[in-house]
């Protein structure tokens, strides 16, 4: 006798069981609890990579003879130190170059507009939609929306965490848990453990190693990418006699995240205060576009093949949805976790078409493999 509910259907007959609505209900049930709690989930997750990240550090000072909690304690504050220095030598002038770069930028755009092609005899009023972008970009709302964001970031090393984590709570939270992680031998994978379901934990183990070591080398070869491009960009730029320099070599190495398109976001504006600066026009503007073009060229066939040595299989369009994606679910956060998660979601892909693939041929499946190994 057969048992749940039966629905018959041009000859399909399909049975619900009990415990398939009840595991349903559970699943339905978790993801809820998960949404709710989504800040919580992203505070742990950054810990995590965190206490992941700071691990081979302090396993290299416990093999020269220092005690873990100590070299976990001397991995912070060198962090706090490094950190305060960023802040208060690099971000706070960068904060004022941009509020500076914001406040005439309404010029720069009356600069453009009002240049030939712009203009009643000039060709782009063939194309309405481009005439009036100058127009329908509200340089005073930038304004606005800027100062909102620096408020905080401007008020002391406290509050721009709080802007950044959105707010101290979290941010003392990540520290906490992440010190715990980082401060025991093996915490990431004991933490997993305790996580993930005792059928599954080979597998999520040998999951996390695999992901966290191409983790590792994308993290290592981007900052050193884009220290390296912004430095450039820097040089050329205050040689060029360019106003905010420091903003434009800045926001070149942070869009060295996106693949393709970052260095051609990175260019316009750059291209724009070129045109626009006194004694600039065409002629700068142009310059400017060759001194992009080589940097790119520069970074592309000698810096990327010289530091980013292996490649974490992420192609670029998974990059940039992947950015996107975290900034829209989980802000600043979600953006700095975005490309670990998708990397670790990459690896569970490959290895479920595995799975399949074993499936189909009748061979003993991963997952059986992992649950018999226990």
């Amino acid at each position: 006798m057969e048992q749940g509910t039966g629905q018959k259907n041009n000859g399909l007959t399909v049975h619900i069981s009990p415990s398939s609505v009840v595991w349903a209900a559970a699943v339905g049930l978790g993801l809820y609890a998960l949404f709710l709690l989504s800040e919580l989930v992203l505070v742990t997750i950054t810990a995590v990579v965190i206490a992941a990240a700071i691990s081979p550090i302090a396993r290299w000072l416990v093999r020269h003879k220092l005690p873990r909690v100590i070299a976990v304690l001397v991995i912070y504050a060198g962090g706090a130190v490094v950190l305060l220095t960023v802040f208060y030598f690099l971000v706070l002038p960068l904060l004022a170059e941009t509020a500076g770069f914001v406040d005439r930028l309404p010029g720069y755009l009356e600069d453009l507009e009002n240049w030939t092609p712009f203009g009643e005899e000039g060709w782009m009023r063939d194309y309405p939609a481009l005439e009036g972008f100058a127009e329908g970009f509200s340089a005073e709302e930038l304004a606005k929306e800027f100062q909102e964001f620096t408020r905080g970031l401007g008020g002391g090393f406290l509050a721009a965490t709080a802007a950044v984590f959105g707010g101290i709570m979290n941010f003392v939270l990540i520290l906490v848990l992440s010190f715990y992680l980082a401060v025991q031998e093996r915490g990431v994978p004991k933490f997993l453990e305790v996580v993930t379901p005792v059928r599954y934990q080979s597998y999520i183990l040998d999951l996390w190693r695999r992901a966290e070591v191409k983790i590792g080398l994308w993290l290592q070869g981007q900052v050193v990418l884009a220290i390296l491009v912004a430095v450039l960009v820097f040089l050329v730029l205050t040689l060029l006699g360019l106003p905010h320099a420091l903003l434009l070599a800045v926001l070149a190495g942070l869009l060295e995240l996106i693949p393709v398109f970052g260095p051609i976001m990175a260019a316009i504006p750059a291209i724009v205060v070129g045109f626009a600066m006194d004694g600039g026009g065409v002629t700068m503007a142009l310059i400017v576009i060759a001194v992009y073009i080589i940097i790119q060229q520069i970074e592309s066939q000698l810096i990327y093949p010289l530091v980013v040595r292996k490649v974490v299989g992420l192609s670029p369009i998974l990059v940039i949805l992947a950015l996107v994606a975290g900034f829209q679910l989980g802000g600043f956060l979600g953006a700095i976790l975005s490309v670990p998660l998708a990397t670790i979601l990459m690896e569970f892909i490959k290895d479920w078409q595995e799975y399949r693939k074993k499936q189909v041929t009748n061979e003993k499946l991963p997952l059986e493999e992992v649950s018999s190994n226990n």
